[in-house]
């Protein structure tokens, strides 16, 4: 009995797109990948364009850990830190998600990332208190090879425990070169890059790798910055493309807002949805949320976090 209950978290676990148990019929993960828990965006500053934005290298750095790690080249600042939660399309999979990052550079052009998120879900007994979760810890670094070139890469271990007794594991990559002019970045790699995750109960699946591209520009007016974002992505296993959309409008340097959509096409490791958000700053800490709508799974995820950069 036990075994066929871990085979059924398995099937279900390995199919779902971004990262869900249960997906709608024209959503379900045809491309049969595993760990797309991995592509979901832990900044509520990215989550809130949709996942635009992957290029900015404004705001807070922690979050290196889980998106540009060559954007960490390029900190103005010595140590940035943050921590965010998430309900996680809370009317269907009613999960909940925690994450911390780091970024440090300690010495000229070289930064060092770290992080740490995970996913928490539902009981599958009342009778039994273990929890499925998603893990993910990450050690990268990235160097500013000129004042505006920088180059990064984002070392991901990643396991699943689907039963208290059986757990599922395996590692990627993310290498990214990035750009930086005066009012406009451009940001290029792959994502999730690794051997394929095996399973002895139901075969091996490839992670949800993909080629991206990034840039935004930015318009500036007295105290008003306008920031417009794109982010495309090219998945090499289902040889779909997804793209996002965003922009960020920001008061003073203080008071952020925040907008965007992304299409992907069904079984894509992210969804086709719309988000929303912002932010508040006070000197060296700041306050971000982001929501997600439009979506008939992960529609009304909400994430809060704080960060702090000195």
């Amino acid at each position: 009995m036990k075994l066929l209950k871990a085979l059924t978290i398995i099937v279900l676990a390995m199919a779902a797109a971004a990262g869900a148990k249960a997906q709608e019929q024209e959503q379900q993960g045809a491309n049969g990948e595993a760990f797309t828990f991995m592509r979901l965006d832990r900044s509520p500053v990215t989550s809130a364009m949709a996942g635009a934005g992957f290029s900015m290298t404004k705001g807070n750095f922690a979050y290196s850990a889980f998106g540009n790690p060559a954007a960490a080249a390029f900190m103005d600042k010595t140590v940035s830190a943050a921590a965010n939660y998430r309900s996680w399309a809370p009317g269907i999979l009613d999960e909940q998600h925690i994450t911390a990052a780091f970024a440090v550079k300690p010495i000229g052009d070289l930064a060092i990332i770290a992080g740490y998120t995970k996913g928490i879900q539902p009981q599958l007994d009342e009778e039994d208190p273990f929890r499925p979760n998603d893990n993910n810890f990450t050690l990268g670094a990235a160097y500013a090879v000129t004042g505006s070139i920088g180059l990064g890469v984002n070392w991901h271990y990643v396991y699943q425990s689907l039963l208290e007794d059986y757990k599922l594991s395996g590692w990627a990559v993310d290498a990214v070169a990035h750009y930086a002019g005066d009012n406009f970045n451009l940001a290029g790699g792959v994502v999730s890059i690794g051997p394929k995750v095996v399973s002895q109960q139901s075969g091996a699946y490839p992670l949800p790798a993909s080629a991206k591209i990034a840039g935004d520009y930015t318009l500036s007016f007295d105290a008003i910055r306008i920031t417009a974002a794109a982010d495309a992505d090219y998945y090499f296993n289902s040889g779909n493309w997804g793209v996002s959309g965003g922009a960020q409008v920001g008061l003073a340097g203080m008071v952020f807002f925040r907008a965007g959509g992304r299409y992907a096409p069904a079984g894509s490791a992210i969804p086709t949805h719309i988000a929303v958000g912002g932010g508040l700053k006070y000197r060296f800490i700041t306050l971000d949320m982001s929501y997600i709508t439009m979506n008939s799974i992960i529609g009304n995820s909400i994430m809060g976090g704080i960060s702090i950069s000195l």
